[in-house]
Parts: C-alpha cells; sequence; structure tokens
C-alpha cells in the first residue's frame, strides 16, 4: 500500500490555512514555531531543539538532528512540493527553507534579540538555576 498525503494522518491544505491564520494572530513566537515546523517537517521535539546557529543566511539553509532516526518522513521543498523519505536518516540533515520562510525565522531572531549561540525557542528560566 502506498503511503500519500492526502491520508488521514495528515492535515488537509484547509485544515494548514486555519493553523496558519491562527498563528500570525497569536504572535511571533507561535507563528515562527508552526511555520517553521511545518515547512521544515520538524517534529515538536525537533523544533524545540534548533538553536539560531543551525541556520545559515547566505544560503537560507537549516541544519537539524532527527530525534527519530528511521521510518518515513516528508519533507518540504522550496517549490511547495514534498519528498518522502523512506529510510534510516543521517545524523544531521539540512534543510533549504523558503525564502519567506527563512526571512520570518531571521527578523523574528532579531527582534528577541537571542543569542546566537542559544536555543531559537528559549524556555523559562527559575530564578537562580
Amino acid at each position: 500500500m502506498a503511503w500519500e498525503l492526502t491520508d488521514a494522518k495528515n492535515p488537509q491544505w484547509a485544515e494548514v490555512e486555519k493553523i496558519l491564520k491562527a498563528a500570525k494572530k497569536a504572535g511571533p513566537r507561535p507563528r515562527v514555531m508552526i511555520v517553521l515546523g511545518y515547512n521544515a517537517a520538524l517534529r515538536v521535539s525537533e523544533l524545540v531543539h534548533v538553536r539560531v546557529a543551525d541556520f545559515n543566511w547566505t544560503t537560507a539553509r537549516m541544519k537539524m538532528i532527527p530525534l527519530k532516526k528511521a521510518g518515513r518522513r516528508r519533507i518540504k521543498q522550496p517549490d511547495g512540493t514534498f519528498v518522502v523519505v523512506d529510510r534510516p536518516l543521517p545524523g544531521v540533515i539540512e534543510y533549504q527553507l523558503p525564502g519567506d520562510v527563512a526571512a520570518l525565522v531571521k527578523s523574528y531572531i532579531a527582534a528577541e534579540k537571542l543569542d546566537p549561540k542559544g536555543w531559537l525557542f528559549p524556555g523559562q528560566t527559575t530564578p537562580g538555576g
């Protein structure tokens, strides 16, 4: 049986549009999380482990280490098409980000004044910890 992007496990385009509209209203951090996660096909656990230094702004690429090593994974290409990877993945993957996604992430980093060596989505810190 062939695996298709239209199966029940994957959101339909109308659902994706609703999510993106809601993200736009939610503020910069949730919007960047949703847009980047969707465009780079990141799992939540992978998304929260992205660092500012994982981006190469010259080539509009980002690096990430997949936390699930095998199985099917769909990766969105800059032209909007998807590539299905059905094999164990290498230790580090580089994604080519669409220009508008790269610009959104870059402006978020600048607006939030994020540490170039820190997390893209830093969590709360506890006093004294």
